[in-house]
């Protein structure tokens, strides 16, 4: 019998936080099981360098604590979202969702963004917060994974998603700006670092992203991709590595199709390690789990996307680890290339992955580095300080309108985005508070005018002579 996750461990995690030792208290966070990957190494390294760490996820993930900590000793706490804002006694805040909602109140908030670019690495990450506002409000320092063109890395690049966009209800308690930082992926260090000189690379492994998306792959040819697999790679497992979120339930015919096949894998595990560890190649729509296998191992990697099959064969700056392709037959004959030869791969990668990723093998010494700054609220030089000013209006109905302009910019950019996730901006827009020009004036005025104020305020009539 497998080992039963631990309850919420509320109770015992603060009775952690309020014996505070000599070092700051970090707290890392995830809310997805992929993350285990990036996060646990992560804070490994940051307890390594002697600050208290505990790892911590929601209980929805289902996970066995000893199991996630590993060798590495971590503390780690299961505790539910709501309740993540009332712990004390954190000061420091690693989340590896963008859209922290939930962080400890007083503790600074530094969030990691995971997604990796697919076409272009001039990827716009401006454009990613717009797609996903809430990292715009509730985080005070956004960690990017690869280098940016020198024309995307400018504060007006993000300023028109942050400053001037959010009422000043939402921005409560939050610094005047958000610090963007060339952080690296921690991932891709994890696996340069691993030794698996020794481990045969028996496996294809096809990794889709989540099928909701219009461009994933899964729903439409995923069963021609696995059939193909299995028919023209004899010498290979096939293993297949659902996106681990949303899509099970609704694969579940497609995931136990080939069972019978003796060379059929079905990979449901939290981080898909092992599967990744033994795969010589990747097949992919769009994942960041197949370009961090890429770059981490050296490793080709295809990417099938038959809904712009005119788009040319190559990856962009990505096609150093391996070719796109829009066809079944584009796609088998990929493979081959890429098998005959994985060593001009590895060349290429080894060569080029400092000109993608930031801090490449280091990234989360770069983040210990940092620390002590993160927690003065001091920036560094090659930082990027966006301001982050409340978005004032007069009435309400300014406010509305900024709330659809809002909505209209992540749908317009992402039209899978579910409505419900509009509630939480439409409820702070709607209950801001009109600013009053005259009035704020008046008061500005007065406050640096104590004497008149006084003179003006005093008792008037006979009795006061």
């Amino acid at each position: 019998m497998p080992p039963q996750p631990s309850p919420c461990d509320l109770p015992a995690l603060r009775d952690a936080l309020a014996s505070k030792g000599d070092m700051p208290t970090v707290l890392v966070w995830f809310k997805a099981k992929p993350r285990i990957s990036t996060m646990r190494p992560l804070a490994a390294t940051i307890a390594g360098a002697g600050y208290r760490v505990f790892l911590g996820w929601p209980p929805m993930l289902d996970l066995d604590p000893a199991e996630v900590a590993g060798d590495t000793g971590l503390a780690c706490y299961v505790v539910r979202f709501a309740d993540v804002p009332s712990l004390r006694g954190v000061d420091l805040f690693i989340s590896s969702e963008v859209d922290i909602s939930d962080a400890p109140a007083d503790a600074v908030r530094f969030a990691i963004h995971h997604s990796l670019p697919d076409a272009s690495i001039r990827r716009e990450y401006h454009s990613l917060i717009a797609i996903k506002p809430k990292v715009a409000i509730n985080a005070d320092y956004y960690a990017i994974p690869v280098l940016q063109e020198p024309q995307d890395w400018q504060a007006k690049c993000y300023a028109p998603f942050v400053d001037r966009v959010f009422p000043a209800n939402l921005l409560s308690g939050r610094p005047d700006r958000l610090t963007v930082v060339p952080f690296g992926y921690p991932k891709i260090d994890h696996l340069m670092a691993e030794d698996v000189s020794g481990v045969a690379l028996d496996t294809i492994t096809y990794a889709p992203t989540q099928s909701i998306k219009g461009f994933g792959s899964v729903a439409r040819r995923g069963q021609e991709i696995l059939s193909m697999l299995l028919a023209e790679f004899p010498d290979h497992r096939i293993a297949f590595r659902p996106y681990p979120v949303r899509d099970p339930a609704r694969l579940q015919d497609l995931m136990h199709r080939f069972d019978d096949h003796p060379r059929y894998v079905l990979d449901e595990s939290p981080t898909g390690e092992d599967v990744l560890r033994r795969s010589a190649l990747v097949v992919t729509d769009r994942s960041s789990v197949a370009i961090s296998f890429g770059l981490g191992y050296a490793r080709p990697v295809v990417f099938f996307d038959d809904t712009r099959p005119k788009a040319g064969k190559g990856i962009g700056p990505f096609d150093t680890i391996g070719l796109r392709t829009g066809t079944i037959d584009e796609l088998r004959t990929a493979i081959e290339r890429l098998l005959a030869d994985p060593a001009a791969v590895a060349e290429r990668v080894e060569r080029r992955r400092g000109d993608y990723i930031c801090n490449p093998g280091r990234a989360a010494e770069y983040l210990v580095e940092a620390i002590p700054d993160i927690l003065s609220g001091k920036s560094r030089p090659d930082w990027l300080e966006v301001p982050r000013r409340p978005f004032a209006a007069r009435n309400r109905a300014a406010y509305l309108r900024q709330f659809e302009r809002l909505r209209s910019e992540v749908l317009r950019r992402d039209p899978s985005v579910d409505e419900e996730r509009f509630a939480f901006f439409r409820e702070a827009y709607q209950s801001a508070a009109p600013v009053r020009p005259l009035r704020s004036l008046a008061g500005r005025i007065l406050r640096r005018m104590r004497d008149p104020r006084r003179y003006l305020s005093r008792p008037r009539g006979p009795e006061s002579r």
